[in-house]
Order: C-alpha cells, then sequence, then structure tokens
C-alpha cells in the first residue's frame, strides 16, 4: 500500500466519505471515542459524518445526553457513548490516573485530598444539579479547598476519570457537569478481556488500517495490553506489512478506489489526525510543515491528504475563512472547496467570506 492509499482507506472507515449514522449518537458510538477539547469544531467533526446536520441539532443532542464529554483517553476531552462510560473508563482510567501523578504530587494532591474533593463535587450535585465548572469551584473554596485554576481542573479530571461526573447540558455557552450516575444509569457492562477486546474492534474496524503502536496512543494502553487486544480478535483483524510496519484493519474492511480531486476540510483534532502517531505520515503529502501551523490551523485534505491549511476568524459580527494551499488547486479541486466551504457553511448556519492567504512557511 502506498501512503494514500492507507489514507483514502481511513477516510471511508472513520465515515469522512461514507456514511454510516444517521444521528451525532450513532457516529460517537460507531467511533468509540472522539477528541473534543475544542467543542465547536469537534461537533464539525460528528456532523461531517452525518447527511444534513447542523450544528443546532449536534448542540441539542449534547444537552439531551444522548452522547457525553469526558476525559477518558490521554488525557484530554472525548465524546463518549454513554452506554459505554462506564467499562471504558473502567479499562483506561487507571493509565491515565498515572499519566498524571507527577502533576498532581506538584499540586500536592493525593488520595486523601481527592476523597475529600470528590465528597463536596457529589454533594454539590446530588439531586439532578448541573453546575459549571466555576460553580463547582466555589462549592471547592466553600469547602476550604484553595489553589490555582490547575489544581482545580486536576481535581475534577479526577473526579471524572473515577466516574463520579461527567458532561451535563450547557448553561447558555456553558458547560456544566452532572452526576454519572444521575445521568447516564447503570449503562454496559463489560470487563477485563470483553472491554479491551471492544475497544480495539471499534479502533481497528473504524481507525484501520493502522498499527498497534497507534492503538496505544489513542487508548493510553501498554503495548502489552494492545497485543493481547489483537490476540482476543483473532480473525476478526487482517494486516498487511508495508515496509518496516504492519497495518491492522477488519478482516470485512476493502481497500476504496481511489478518490482524484475530492477536498476535505477537517479539524486538527478530528480522528483522521488523532488517532495515529506512528502512522499519522500517510496523512502528509507534503515536507517541513512548521509546528505552529499544524497544531493552529487546521489541515485541508485533498484525496485524504494535506494540501493546505484553514482556520475560521472573527472580529465582532463578521466571520470569515482563512485559507491557503502549498500549491495552486486544479479546477476540479477549487470546485471541490467550494462544496467543503458550502457544506461549512450549511453547518455553522450562515456565509462566511473566504480569504485565501499566502503559505507561511515562505
Amino acid at each position: 500500500m502506498k501512503p494514500i492509499e492507507i489514507a483514502q482507506w481511513r477516510m471511508h472507515n472513520l465515515g469522512l466519505w461514507s456514511t454510516h449514522a444517521t444521528r451525532p449518537a450513532d457516529v460517537v458510538s460507531r467511533l468509540g471515542a472522539m477528541q473534543a477539547q475544542d467543542f465547536p469544531y469537534a461537533k464539525w467533526s460528528l456532523a461531517q459524518r452525518l447527511e444534513g446536520v447542523g450544528e443546532s441539532k449536534v448542540d441539542r443532542a449534547f444537552d439531551k445526553g444522548t452522547f457525553l464529554r469526558t476525559h477518558v483517553l490521554r488525557p484530554t476531552w472525548h465524546f463518549v457513548p454513554r452506554r459505554d462510560i462506564r467499562w471504558m473508563l473502567q479499562l483506561t482510567a487507571p493509565r491515565v490516573i498515572a499519566m498524571g501523578a507527577a502533576a498532581n504530587r506538584h499540586l500536592e494532591l493525593d488520595d486523601r485530598v481527592f476523597a475529600r474533593t470528590n465528597r463536596i463535587i457529589t454533594k454539590a450535585l446530588e439531586g439532578g444539579k448541573h453546575l459549571t465548572r466555576r460553580e463547582l469551584v466555589t462549592a471547592l473554596n466553600r469547602g476550604k479547598i484553595m489553589g490555582t485554576g490547575q489544581r482545580f481542573a486536576h481535581i475534577l479530571l479526577r473526579a471524572e476519570l473515577e466516574g463520579l461526573i461527567c458532561s451535563g447540558p450547557r448553561k447558555g455557552k456553558e458547560h456544566t457537569y452532572a452526576l454519572l450516575d444521575e445521568r447516564v444509569g447503570r449503562g454496559r457492562v463489560l470487563a477485563g478481556e470483553a472491554a479491551l477486546a471492544e475497544l480495539a474492534r471499534r479502533y481497528f474496524n473504524t481507525r484501520g488500517p493502522a498499527t498497534l503502536r497507534d492503538f496505544s496512543w489513542w487508548a493510553s494502553l501498554k503495548m502489552s495490553d494492545c497485543r493481547a487486544a489483537l490476540a482476543l480478535l483473532g480473525d476478526e483483524l487482517d494486516s498487511r506489512e508495508v515496509e518496516d510496519r504492519t497495518y491492522w484493519f477488519a478482516r470485512s474492511s476493502a481497500p476504496p478506489k481511489l478518490r482524484n480531486g475530492t477536498i476535505d476540510l477537517i479539524q486538527v483534532y478530528d480522528e483522521c489526525v488523532v488517532s495515529y502517531t506512528l502512522s499519522r505520515d500517510a496523512l502528509v503529502a507534503v515536507d517541513k510543515i512548521p509546528r505552529e501551523i499544524m497544531f493552529f490551523w487546521h489541515p485541508m485534505l485533498l484525496d485524504g491528504q494535506l494540501v493546505g491549511h484553514w482556520r475560521r476568524r472573527t472580529k465582532g459580527d463578521l466571520m470569515w475563512l482563512e485559507m491557503f494551499t502549498y500549491r495552486k488547486l486544479r479546477a476540479g479541486e477549487k470546485s471541490s472547496l467550494d462544496n467543503a466551504i458550502t457544506r461549512y457553511q450549511d453547518f455553522i448556519g450562515r456565509p462566511v467570506d473566504i480569504e485565501m492567504t499566502s503559505d507561511p512557511r515562505t
């Protein structure tokens, strides 16, 4: 396989070029988890995998709790299925908690402090209350828990990882927290090998072809656990050797017919980017991209590979999209870009101006 074949196969499996779901919650369930720390753009990633779904519909589904937002992998915010959140946390939280041990020591947070803060948070939220971070910090202050914003962030993160709290409906533009027991109920029960196999199944079914190290990065699991997951899935997966890498994918999956001239405006934390580490290079068809571009601009993909970048800019009531490409687009590619822009306008529900700028590397 060539890098472009790998990239396009992933675009299909990830649902960017083929629709596998009809509702936002279905997209989250199929993918297992979707990185979502930048909430407006995370909603765009959801809508791209659906037909004719705008931002307001995604907002309503989120506020109803049809899918949730919490820390579960790496650690960062993710959209997760409500029925799967418990077993996913049980599987991944110990590893994610271990990742934050040094920061917790620096912030003078230990198990005794977390037990105390969890009691305060539970009391503040019980009875179906939904509180913003600011309101929870006020409750913690009343309980004589003081500190910096970073300290409070780690307190709330630990409460999420321990399965105490999760996202609630928004208050205006502010996110809230809710007690997981009240927001979700029991949910699906999986443990041990069954949970490990299910997480790996969703990953390779939707992100393949991918390497074992890619899966380890995405799932925050040790390589030994990832190898065990492969053994559990057995003949559900197939593999191909490409140069010095082994790529795994669902046996039922087939490489698609290669596209020519398709433009996609994805966000920088879309799963087609952040699901990979070792083999993320399949996405990149240009050389020497400065770090500040890769992390502060969103990728513009041509046939599944990087051809330029874009970002949304606002000033007062004005909104526009700033864009640049690494090479001049052909006529058919320009038409595909126009279609991608129209789709984004339909998603946000308003027209936007376009500003084409020069390559920042020059």
